[in-house]
């Protein structure tokens, strides 16, 4: 059951594309976080060599 995996996490992250037209762009969403803050960080993939990068992302789809 999920519900005693939530209950029972101090971390709840969830990692997902944001906008299709940058798939590059991944975003890791800490929804539940029992010792600190809630949100969303933006990173840069390179499949070739399995790494990411921070990237300043904008709702509009462009980065930097």
């Amino acid at each position: 059951e999920s519900g005693s995996v939530e209950q029972d996490s101090n971390v709840v992250a969830l990692l997902y594309v944001p906008d299709e037209q940058t798939p590059d762009i991944k975003c890791l969403a800490i929804k539940k976080n029992r010792d600190g803050e809630l949100g969303d960080i933006y990173m840069g993939f390179d499949g070739s060599k399995m790494l990411f990068q921070p990237v300043t992302y904008q709702s509009s789809g462009q980065h930097a």
